[in-house]
């Protein structure tokens, strides 16, 4: 115990700009020597990926984003690549959400992906009407 605390007290008087040497090298090198690690798909992803693949084209797609700007780094991109892959299967794509800010990422999502694939304006008149008429 007593040698836990001595090593302690002496990583405590180590001058800090030594700290921030080691911790730079530690995020640069990897950028400039990749260890090149494979990406491979969960068992899940690829059930996702196969199940979209086994609709018929055509087919309509409920798609919930509830999520918040809390959780959208690593929610986001998830639903990005759903998306992108049903409209890429020329997919009917409905979005939902219960969340308030739901729509709003729902919106960036959709601008992000169907752009160019799908009109985004009638998209958002259908939605804001039907939020609009609930009043």
């Amino acid at each position: 115990m007593k040698f836990l605390t001595d090593l302690i007290l002496k990583m405590g008087t180590v001058d800090r700009r030594w700290i921030f040497l080691v911790i730079a090298l530690v995020v640069i090198v990897p950028l400039f020597f990749p260890l090149g690690l494979p990406i491979r798909a969960t068992a899940t992803t690829q059930h996702v990926y196969d199940t979209i693949d086994a609709l018929p084209h055509g087919s309509k797609v409920l798609v919930s984003c509830e999520y918040g700007p809390s959780t959208k780094p690593e929610i986001h991109p998830m639903v990005l690549s759903v998306m992108r892959h049903l409209f890429k299967n020329k997919h009917k794509v409905y979005v939902t959400c219960l969340w308030p800010d739901g729509q709003f990422l729902a919106s960036d999502a959709l601008n992000l992906v169907g752009t160019r694939r799908i009109r985004i304006d009638l998209w958002r008149r259908l939605c804001f009407t039907r939020i609009s008429s609930r009043k």
